[in-house]
Parts: C-alpha cells; structure tokens; sequence
C-alpha cells in the first residue's frame, strides 16, 4: 500500500489538533518541531506546512514519497531529512545514480539532512556503507 496509514478526515480529527499543540509548545520554547512520519504522507504536506511543522523524516521512497518533487513543493519551508531508498543501498551502482540524482537538489538553497528512508539493511557492507557516506560527504557538503 502506498497511501497513508488512515485517511485524511481521521488525522484532521483525531492527529491534527495534538501535533498542533506539540508544534505549537516546541515554538514557544524556541525549539524546531521536526516530524518522522512513515508512508506515504504527500497529501498531507500542505497541512503539515500549515501547522508549522520545521522539518520531516524519514520521506519513504519506496512508500511513494519523492523527495525531489517535495522540495520543489515545500522545499521552502520543510527541513527535508532522508529521502534515499534503503532497497538500494546493497547496489553501489544503484545508490551511487540514486545518489547523484537526489541530493544535489534537495540540497539546493540549504534544508537536507541526509539519511536513508529507512533503516538500513543489515546486509549492507562496511565498504559499501563507507562508500555511500563518502558520496555523501562529497554530494551533500555545504562548504
């Protein structure tokens, strides 16, 4: 299933007015209010922008999130914190495009925090980890 855990009414009804109320008490206390949310959350991203929402994790590719489209869409105003797909990142080859697609742009004028959309596979080796994080570093840097 790629759409979200219950429907949009119920999270207006039932989620909305408490992640109100947190985002609303973080703001107060000067803190940045950044949500983790699994699935596929696009039809909630205006609404989550309304609410004041900071930044939001972990943008589950294989959910049917697109990280680049959401920075286009609200890139602006999220922190936009994953984004690359955990399937792949046993195939260098695979991440490494993954890679140089996605994080260049959301990248783009600040606001990316780097990370997988999921845990990474346990699967996964040393020298491809340490391969991905040093593409990350050379993608990703600020400087």
């Amino acid at each position: 299933n790629k759409g979200m855990f219950f429907s949009k009414t119920m999270w207006r009804e039932i989620v909305r007015p408490y992640q109100q109320r947190t985002v609303d008490w973080a703001h107060g206390h000067g803190i940045k209010a950044h949500l983790h949310c699994c699935g596929n959350i696009n039809a909630l991203i205006p609404e989550l922008v309304d609410l004041g929402i900071d930044g939001l994790n972990p943008l589950e590719v294989k959910a049917g999130m697109d990280p680049v489209q959401l920075k286009h869409d609200a890139g602006d105003a999220l922190v936009l914190h994953g984004g690359i797909n955990a399937v792949l990142w046993n195939d260098v080859e695979a991440i490494t495009a993954e890679m140089r697609r996605v994080v260049p742009v959301l990248k783009e004028s600040g606001g990316y925090i780097f990370s997988s959309d999921h845990s990474v596979p346990s699967s996964v080796s040393l020298d491809n980890f340490r391969s991905i994080t040093d593409l990350a570093k050379e993608l990703g840097s600020y400087a």
